[in-house]
């Protein structure tokens, strides 16, 4: 799997973490713990992605995940150096965090979405 690949896998795991805790926001600890699994699997991606750029090197095309043609539009991606470290800076933090959200939440037991 390529870097880029990795990045838009954890996006798109992100998006139906998202969703999936939306759905069971009423059970507080349970919809933490998930969110606190998604951020986990996210940020597994996301290390991936950054070792294997900062080891070897960014791949040197760009990869193409969308087309319009008839208005020339592509989405693409491209994973260099700096991205990767920027990426692991926010899987590093984002994971602690939704840890924390799950204790965190606890004193808000009046709140519900």
């Amino acid at each position: 799997m390529s870097p880029e690949q990795a990045v838009v896998d954890a996006i798109l795991l992100c998006i139906a973490g998202a969703v999936l805790t939306l759905l069971v926001s009423h059970f507080k600890t349970f919809a933490g713990w998930l969110a606190f699994f998604t951020t986990l699997s996210t940020a597994a991606l996301i290390f991936y992605a950054a070792a294997k750029v900062l080891r070897h090197g960014p791949s040197p095309d760009s990869e193409q995940f969308w087309q319009m043609p008839k208005i020339g539009y592509v989405l693409r991606l491209h994973v260099d150096g700096l991205t990767a470290t920027f990426l692991l800076l926010a899987a590093l933090i984002a994971v602690p965090a939704a840890f924390y959200s799950i204790v965190y939440m606890k004193q808000y037991a009046e709140y519900s979405v």
